[in-house]
C-alpha cells in the first residue's frame, strides 16, 4: 500500500477536528489577532500614535490606555471579544454551510 501524500495527511488531520474544536481554534486566533493588535496600540499610543483611537476603545474598554496597563487590560478585553465574535463567525459559517447542502441535496 502506497504512503498518502503531505497534503493528504494534512487533510486527513483535518478531518478529526470536530466543529466545537474549529469554533474553539478560531475564536482564540481571532481573540489573539484583536488583542495583540489593542495592546500594540496602546503602546504606541504611549509615544503618540494612534491617541484617538485610543480614546474611542477606552470607551469599550475598561482600562484601555496608553500605558503598560492598559495594553494588559485592552490585551484581556480584546482578546474575549474578539474571540467572542470569532466564535459566532465560525457556528454562523456552519449553519450557513449546512443550509446550502440541504440545498445542493
Amino acid at each position: 500500500m502506497a504512503r498518502p501524500k503531505n497534503s493528504e495527511r494534512v487533510i486527513i488531520k483535518n478531518e478529526l477536528l470536530s466543529t466545537k474544536s474549529r469554533v474553539l481554534c478560531t475564536g482564540i486566533a481571532f481573540g489573539l489577532a484583536w488583542g495583540i493588535l489593542m495592546a500594540t496600540t496602546a503602546i504606541g499610543g504611549i509615544f503618540g500614535w494612534g491617541t484617538e483611537f485610543i480614546s474611542i476603545m477606552s470607551s469599550l474598554y475598561p482600562g484601555y490606555g496608553p500605558s503598560v496597563i492598559g495594553a494588559l487590560s485592552g490585551f484581556v478585553w480584546a482578546f474575549i471579544d474578539g474571540f467572542i465574535w470569532g466564535a459566532i463567525f465560525m457556528v454562523v459559517y456552519y449553519k450557513l454551510i449546512k443550509i446550502c447542502a440541504r440545498r445542493k441535496a
